[in-house]
């Protein structure tokens, strides 16, 4: 694939997998950067029409909708604000790692292997948990991860999975 050519798109039925993150580990093992598909961009459009189709159901079964529309614009609105930064940063993030890897690595795993996916699962996994956890013990980290910044309403719907982190 040429450095500048885009990630090929998903096919229809992984959408949904990787909305709910059931994407087998063949499927999501990349020999390079650029064959990477865009997940969210990609499941975007299926969790909009997920929001529409609670709406619809909620109305019909209650003859109401099951949260207020105002909090779930709200949610949406904050969620398309707090990618705008990370719209920006990305770039700076993936250089840097581009950079540390090619230049500092110590051991390359086998990219096609299911031993290297579970171990990063793994590992991902155990380090965003001691980040989270030693984000509630300090205060400059706290605000990174959303500490008090904004709650969802009363009534939990999808759109709420969008509030992001201000910081």
């Amino acid at each position: 694939m040429a450095a500048g050519s885009p990630a090929p798109a998903l096919p229809a039925s992984q959408h949904l997998r990787a909305l709910l993150y059931a994407v087998q580990p063949s499927e999501s093992s990349f020999r390079s950067l650029h064959e990477v598909p865009s997940y969210v961009d990609q499941v975007v459009p299926l969790f909009v029409v997920f929001i529409l189709l609670e709406l619809v159901v909620s109305s019909i079964q209650r003859h109401k909708l099951s949260y207020r529309i105002n909090d779930a614009i709200s949610s949406l609105s904050a969620g398309i604000l707090s990618q705008l930064p990370e719209a920006v940063c990305r770039g700076f993030e993936l250089t840097g790692y581009v950079y540390i890897w090619e230049n500092y690595r110590l051991y390359e795993l086998p990219w096609d292997s299911p031993w290297t996916w579970y171990l990063t699962l793994l590992g991902v996994d155990f380090t965003y948990y001691w980040f989270h956890r030693l984000a509630h013990g300090t205060q400059i980290i706290c605000l990174s991860t959303g500490c008090g910044n904004l709650r969802p309403s009363p009534e939990f719907c999808p759109s709420d999975a969008t509030l992001p982190t201000l910081w």
